[in-house]
This record gives C-alpha cells, sequence and structure tokens, in this order.
C-alpha cells in the first residue's frame, strides 16, 4: 500500500476534514466538521451520512474492519457503535459525568472486538465486545490524552498526552511509562503502532 497516489473525488461543501477511516479497502469515512461522509468506491463518489448529532459534536470516528462495524466519540463523552457502515447508530456509552471530551476512538472487530476511546482528565475507555460496554483504564494523570493506538490484542497501548510525553503501557493500561520527546509543541496530537 502507498506505492501510488491518487486524487479522491472533492466532498462539497464541507470544512476542513478532521478524521480519515477505512472499513474496507473501498469504503471510507471522512469526518468533515459539521458532516461525516461515506464512500463505497475508493473516493470516487462521497455521501453525507447522518448521525445522531451534527459533525461538530463528533471528536473522532473509527471503523473496525471489514464487517460494517464503526464507532463515533463525540464531545460530550458519548459514544455511538454502528454495525452497517453508519446507516444506523445505536448509544453504546453515556458517561457517568460529562467532565471530559472525548478527543478519540480505535475500534477494531476482525480478528477481536475491542477498542479504546480517549480524551480530557486522563480519560481512556476500553471495550472488548464491540462496543457494547466500556470501562475506564487508570491512567497516572489527569493530563488530555488526543490518541490512542495498540498492539498484541489491546496488551501494548501507547498514548499521546499534552505534556510532550508519550506514554507507554505493556500490561494493559494498568502501569504507564511517559518518555519525553524532544520537540517544540505543546502537546503530541498522533502515535501510531507499527505491528
Amino acid at each position: 500500500g502507498g506505492a501510488t497516489w491518487g486524487e479522491a473525488q472533492t466532498i462539497t461543501g464541507s470544512n476542513t476534514p478532521i478524521k480519515v477511516t477505512f472499513s474496507e479497502p473501498n469504503t471510507w469515512f471522512i469526518l468533515a466538521s459539521p458532516s461525516l461522509f461515506r464512500s463505497t468506491d475508493g473516493g470516487n463518489t462521497w455521501q453525507k451520512i447522518n448521525t445522531p448529532v451534527t459533525g461538530d459534536k463528533i471528536g473522532s470516528i473509527s471503523s473496525g474492519g471489514r464487517n460494517s462495524f464503526c464507532a463515533l466519540a463525540l464531545k460530550s463523552g458519548e459514544i455511538y457503535t454502528s454495525d452497517d457502515n453508519g446507516d444506523s447508530w445505536t448509544k453504546s456509552i453515556t458517561p457517568p459525568t460529562l467532565s471530559y471530551e472525548l478527543k478519540s476512538i480505535h475500534v477494531t472487530a476482525e480478528p477481536f472486538s475491542y477498542g479504546f476511546a480517549t480524551g480530557k482528565s486522563g480519560t481512556i475507555l476500553g471495550t472488548i465486545d464491540t462496543g457494547n460496554t466500556w470501562v475506564q483504564i487508570p491512567f497516572p494523570n489527569t493530563n488530555t490524552i488526543f490518541d490512542l493506538d495498540y498492539s498484541g490484542g489491546g496488551q501494548s497501548l501507547l498514548a499521546a498526552s499534552d505534556d510532550k510525553k508519550v506514554y507507554v503501557s505493556n500490561d494493559f493500561g494498568q502501569n504507564w511509562t511517559g518518555v519525553s520527546i524532544p520537540c517544540n509543541y505543546s502537546s503530541i496530537l498522533n502515535v501510531t503502532v507499527a505491528e
């Protein structure tokens, strides 16, 4: 993948895309506030899809691989899931308090069914049942966690924080080690684990 690049069809009437995700090779999603768009033909055509809230309230979208599963993390802390590529949505979680704003979500449905959502106040939520239930994962401080990636079935976690550190856990998030990143930015916004 990535040996050649081409330009996909332009999405009209949208603002800057803030998140792109793929559920299958030709099924793509773009969150472009205030709307969510889907292409089922590799970006040649796009359609705006209905969401439970307007796109400006969505913090992130993730798709789970080749089975039509995807999830939305709302800035209000709620999570919605879909098992039909976004044609319909089910509320998966309403947070006990609205003290955090979700920034990212990553879900995997094949071959596993786990995922993570992150946000303000050191918030990391995890699921092992395709988003039916979510539990809070302990984090050592109340920094904003902008992004999280994982490998090994979720055993190894990598979290991007607003304190110029990347945090690493090798035990499903039970213990974390902060690694300072020498950069001129106030926050680390994205992380990726290469398997």
